[in-house]
Formats: C-alpha cells, sequence, structure tokens
C-alpha cells in the first residue's frame, strides 16, 4: 500500500531538534535540470511564471541560484520536515516515533514539481515551483509532460512489489494528475473529507489538507497495510461515512 501527498509551498530549514539518517531523491539529475532551467528567470520574469509577488520572486530566485547539483547536508532537509503547509501540521512528523518515520519511508510517496516523487526522508533544497507551473523543460509543454511517465513508472514498480499494491490518494488534483492512472493498473482509493455546514456535507480546503496530514498520521502510527482498516478513522471528529461513499471515494465527515 502506498500513500501519496502533495508537497507544500511553505517550507521551514531550521535544524531538526533530533537529526535523522536521510535519503537521496531518485531523480536528482532531473531536478538540477529543472533548477538550472529556472535559475535563468529574473525575480521579474518569476512574479509572471510563478503568479507571485515580488518578495516571493526574489526569495525564488535566491534559492535556484543557491541550488546545488551535489548539496551538502547543512543545505538540506529531510522532504517530510521540510514542507510546512497545512497538510504537514495536521501529519506533525515531529513528533512521530522512529518506527512510524521508518513505516512512512516505506508506504509514503511525496510528489514534486522539482523531484517528480520523493520519499519523507530524501534530502531536498528549498525551491518553490508547483506542478501547474507552465515550464517547458527539453521538449516537453510543461511540468506535467515532463514528469508523468517518470513518476508513474517509478509507482507502478513499488505497486508491484507491494503485497497489497492500492494506492492511497492524499494528494491535491494538482499533483494527482501528474500521474497516469492506467499505466499504474492498481486499484485507487482517495478519501475525502467533508464538514457539515448549512445543511449540507461540504469540502472546506483548509479543513481538508489538515484531515489528509491526520489521516497519514494514523495510517502510519497503526502501521496500516489493509486499506479497510482507514475506515475506521476517528481523529478530530471525523467518522467514515457509508451513505456518501463509494468503492474508491471514501468519504469521511463530521
Amino acid at each position: 500500500m502506498i500513500i501519496i501527498l502533495s508537497p507544500a509551498m511553505r517550507m521551514n530549514f531550521s535544524p531538526l531538534v533530533s537529526p535523522v539518517r536521510t535519503s537521496t531523491p531518485v531523480f536528482t539529475e532531473e531536478a538540477w535540470e529543472i533548477a538550472g532551467k529556472m535559475k535563468n528567470y529574473s525575480p521579474v520574469q518569476l512574479t509572471r511564471l510563478l503568479g507571485v509577488n515580488t518578495d516571493l520572486a526574489l526569495s525564488t530566485a535566491e534559492r535556484f541560484a543557491s541550488f546545488q547539483k551535489k548539496p551538502l547536508e547543512i543545505v538540506t532537509k529531510p522532504a517530510i520536515f521540510a514542507y510546512n503547509g497545512d497538510a504537514y501540521r495536521g501529519l506533525d512528523p515531529e513528533t512521530m516515533s522512529s518506527e512510524s518515520l521508518a513505516f512512512a519511508q516505506e508506504h509514503v510517496r511525496i510528489l514534486s514539481a522539482l523531484y517528480g516523487v520523493l520519499k519523507p526522508l530524501d534530502a531536498i533544497q528549498p525551491y518553490r515551483l508547483e506542478m501547474n507551473t507552465t515550464l517547458h523543460v527539453n521538449k516537453s509543454k510543461n511540468l506535467y509532460d515532463f514528469w508523468q511517465i517518470k513518476i508513474s513508472d517509478v509507482l507502478a514498480k513499488e505497486l508491484t512489489a507491494d503485497p497489497v499494491p492500492v494506492l492511497i490518494n492524499l494528494a491535491s488534483q494538482e499533483y494527482f494528475s501528474a500521474i497516469n492512472t492506467e499505466a499504474l493498473g492498481v486499484r485507487i482509493i482517495t478519501p475525502v473529507f467533508k464538514e457539515y455546514r448549512d445543511g449540507n456535507y461540504k469540502t472546506l480546503p483548509m479543513c481538508a489538507k489538515l484531515a489528509r496530514g491526520k489521516m497519514t498520521r494514523y495510517i502510519l502510527e497503526k502501521h496500516i497495510n489493509n486499506p479497510e482498516d482507514m475506515k475506521l478513522f476517528d481523529l478530530e471528529g471525523y467518522a467514515y461515512d457509508n451513505n456518501l461513499s463509494n468503492e474508491d471515494i471514501w468519504v469521511f465527515t463530521r
């Protein structure tokens, strides 16, 4: 069973209180190639390319200017700790046990516009780049075109070797779209989180992101290998709703 997560735009590169042994991203050459492409953009050009303000464009330009092909450990951080968005606040990896982190290293994959696909403990450098950015790399028309086969091949190989070949989609649609799901040839389960508001169940983006992180933590702490056990998820008042769910879309409400 493999769980996929989105990355986060916000990143935190302050040192870890308890350092962990890191791994190396599988697509380091591709990351260097994309970073090299990004180095060519001025801050003014980055405001248009990324749709960000001047300050963010300047910091992004600085990050890519400093990007190293073989980075020193001091400028890297394990991916699961470096990303600092809502899902990762829900996941709260800093308080996870070493056993849960080891389980994550085997079962969690983070999709990335720069690195393609990451294991949680892969050492990464600071960057800002989204999958839906219209960036032409080699003959690729965009980053989806550049990454889809590469990401799908890695996931397909890992799922084929897994005793429970099921993909748990806890990523956003932006990043899930980077996968050729037909090429995987496995069952894909997508948990969805809804809040009861004004007489209806609705998906609220911030709540959904936090819940994806909470669900991931739940799976890791309980070392879940059978997807059916995910239906017992009850953190933060959520409960599986059989009436709103179908075979592959599992709805959790509160």
